[in-house]
């Protein structure tokens, strides 16, 4: 097209079709002089032709490029001959871009040069193209250099700068417990700048220094802060005003920024194996001086900031694994050097195979052991001190637990250094890498010898007890008959001495009923007394029965409201109408024994009745509940019970008062402290002669 362009111009000039070309063309006279330029060049520049014209065209070139520019164009017309060459031209909004010059002479038909025409094509794609693969591929060198963290970050900023920005700088994550290179959370703890780089060398300091004065907020939306956490670039064309305002601290933080003169920005990510490992700023700014650039960055000029991010993390990374690789090495080292230390240092006989299972390390334990070095041990070398009668049950254990790379546990007898077999528990543990690779075993060794004297001697015990165990149940059989014989004893018992009892008090009632004319008041007190004595004598019989089955006979569980069951009670005993009984609130709902219980309350309640010497009396009953159980406290106003007294009244058959003023078996209380105790729980008595008597026991829940 250019030549057709070429011809056709030289021949006759086309203009109307030079102007509809998507690239610049122009036309000179033989001595250089412009004389000609299409729409193309006027719409780029924005300068008319007569701006431009002869020689003053050089005003948009590039002032790099300028002297380049005119001795090839000088050379092209002292030798006559076509000229490429590529320079920048100044755009109507001042920015440069690269464009590809032609210009080639036009000839008569005798030979003679009579015009120029040349050509412009824009290159800056092509350009910036190249120029970001030289770029990349520079800093991939750079970067591949070095294994060092803070000297690969050094060399990135000072990449980037010129090239990519004016001012470069590198921010990194410093989280608690991971320190400079963590992985970075929802909510960042600290960030810290590592390094920095300036178009102004002496800018570095003054740079650093305002950071430090004014770090970065973790919690801020924009800028480095947010592209730690978020992961995403941000790209910011034109750095308004209404920005600073926003990210500025106060208004000395935003005089400042203001100064520096931000004209565009780019904060990327660095990731590497999806990890944000840091953020790199990179900013274009404009001022008096003419150092910086004033460029606008696009999204090209983010997707080479974002290509070099991911190489400078890259080599981060590589530097972070190789720096672990080589802790690891020397942590290795020295656990390996302290594990031997502990080991010869252990009590017990340690020893560690590989991964063929031929051991390959003894402690200082194993060799005193057995009186032999290391290297006579090592490899299959133990197995010679192992007793024959076991050494073939011994490696099929260990040979199967091997295999199957699980825990194993063996006793066997290993030849002591004094030529006796000793008893040895060997425990086996299979060793694996961090990363999960099998190494090998790890065993220790305990010296059992006593241990399987002491089982031997045991395991006799243990035939002794077996024997023993076998009489026991037998005399355990033979007691529970004794006992249920003894409950049908005590049913008899109870019927045939209740039966004459139940007849003496009927015939003494026959015999006043017969006689009541005859009868004088002592021979009523009498009969009174004979009565009184059978109704006791019957009380007692049935208390005596009721004492022993506690312990013996088991009555089925149900679930019981003590409340309902002490309202219950306390209707059955039938009080004096002036007596108060007071149940206060919060008693339990409780599973148990319903008859044991009530036994318990009753006699505890019944008590306190009797012995009362007013008949206004006054009983509380309260419960306090604790962690497995409760305890009810029976608490009265009474003429109370003297401290020497507080255990005897617990004995059975024992009453303080004589039973002709107060019926009393001398039962009641003590089988209340048999069935508490049955139970699990205590009794005990609060009291003091004349201030009243608290009785308080236990139940489990």
């Amino acid at each position: 097209m250019e030549e057709q362009l070429t011809l056709r111009l030289g021949e006759e000039p086309d203009r109307n079709l030079a102007d509809a070309m998507p690239l610049i063309v122009w036309t000179a006279q033989c001595n250089g002089d412009v004389d000609y330029f299409n729409q193309r060049w006027l719409d780029y520049t924005g300068k008319s032709i007569e701006e431009t014209k002869d020689w003053k065209w050089q005003s948009v070139v590039h002032p790099d490029d300028r002297q380049k520019c005119l001795e090839d164009w000088r050379k092209a017309l002292e030798t006559g001959y076509p000229c490429e060459m590529e320079y920048r031209f100044r755009r109507s909004d001042g920015t440069y871009r690269w464009h590809l010059g032609r210009a080639m002479p036009i000839q008569n038909q005798q030979g003679e040069l009579v015009l120029w025409v040349g050509t412009a094509t824009d290159i800056e794609a092509q350009k910036q193209t190249e120029e970001t693969e030289r770029f990349l591929s520079q800093a991939s060198k750079e970067l591949a250099s070095s294994l060092d963290y803070q000297t690969i970050l050094e060399r990135v900023v000072r990449l980037a700068v010129p090239t990519v920005a004016d001012w470069c700088a590198i921010d990194v994550l410093e989280e608690e417990g991971r320190g400079e290179e963590g992985y970075v959370p929802s909510t960042l703890s600290k960030i810290r700048r590592l390094a920095v780089a300036h178009t102004d060398p002496s800018k570095v300091a003054w740079a650093q220094e305002l950071q430090n004065r004014y770090p970065h907020d973790p919690n801020a939306q924009y800028g480095v802060p947010n592209v730690l956490r978020s992961g995403k670039s941000e790209l910011y064309p034109e750095v308004h005003d209404s920005l600073l305002v926003a990210v500025a601290r106060d208004a000395e933080h935003l005089a400042i920024i203001r100064e520096i003169g931000f004209k565009s920005a780019m904060v990327v990510p660095m990731i590497a194996r999806g990890r944000t490992l840091g953020a790199i700023t990179f900013v274009s700014t404009v001022s008096n001086s003419g150092i910086e650039s004033g460029r606008h960055y696009n999204t090209s000029d983010l997707a080479l900031a974002e290509d070099l991010a991911c190489r400078a993390a890259l080599a981060v990374d590589n530097a972070r694994l190789y720096r672990e690789s080589q802790s690891a090495q020397a942590a290795l080292r020295e656990s390996e050097e302290r594990f031997r230390t502990m080991a010869d240092c252990a009590a017990v006989l340690l020893w560690v195979s590989g991964t063929d299972g031929l051991r390959t390390f003894f402690n200082q334990a194993w060799l005193t052991f057995v009186g032999k070095s290391l290297e006579e041990e090592v490899g299959n070398g133990w197995i010679a001190d192992v007793h024959p009668e076991d050494l073939e049950r011994c490696l099929d254990t260990y040979t199967k637990a091997f295999h199957a790379r699980e825990p194993f546990e063996m006793e066997y007898r290993l030849r002591h250094k004094s030529n006796k077999y000793r008893w040895i528990l060997d425990t086996g543990r299979p060793r694996f890498m961090p990363e999960g690779s099998f190494a090998g075993y790890i065993g220790s060794c305990m010296d059992i010898t006593e241990r399987k004297s002491a089982e031997d001697a045991m395991r006799d015990r243990a035939d002794e007890l077996s024997r023993l165990s076998s009489v026991l149940a037998k005399t355990n059989a033979d007691l529970e008959k004794r006992n249920r014989e003894l409950d049908q004893f005590g049913y008899i018992v109870s019927h045939d001495l209740k039966a004459p009892l139940r007849a003496i008090a009927n015939l003494s009632q026959w015999l006043e009923e017969d006689l009541q004319d005859r009868l004088t008041d002592e021979t009523r007190h009498q009969m009174n007394l004979l009565r009184g004595r059978v109704h006791r004598m019957e009380a007692l019989i049935e208390g005596i029965l009721e004492y022993s089955r506690v312990g013996r006979v088991k009555t089925a569980e149900e679930v019981v409201d003590v409340s309902i069951l002490l309202q219950n009670i306390i209707e059955s005993l039938a009080p004096p109408t002036a007596f108060a009984i007071t149940v206060e609130p919060g008693m339990p709902i409780l599973k148990t024994e319903r008859l044991l219980l009530e036994q318990v309350f009753a006699n505890l309640i019944g008590n306190a009745i009797a012995h009362h010497d007013r008949p206004d009396g006054s009983i509380q009953i309260s419960v306090l509940c604790q962690e497995d159980l409760y305890e009810f406290a029976v608490r009265d106003d009474g003429p109370g019970i003297a401290p020497e007294y507080h255990e005897k009244v617990f004995v059975i058959f024992q009453t303080l008062v004589p039973r002709d003023r107060v019926e009393s078996t001398g039962i009641g209380l003590s089988l209340v402290k048999k069935i508490v105790e049955d139970k699990g729980g205590r009794i005990s008595l609060e009291s003091r002669q004349g201030m009243g008597a608290t009785f308080r026991f236990t139940w489990p829940k």
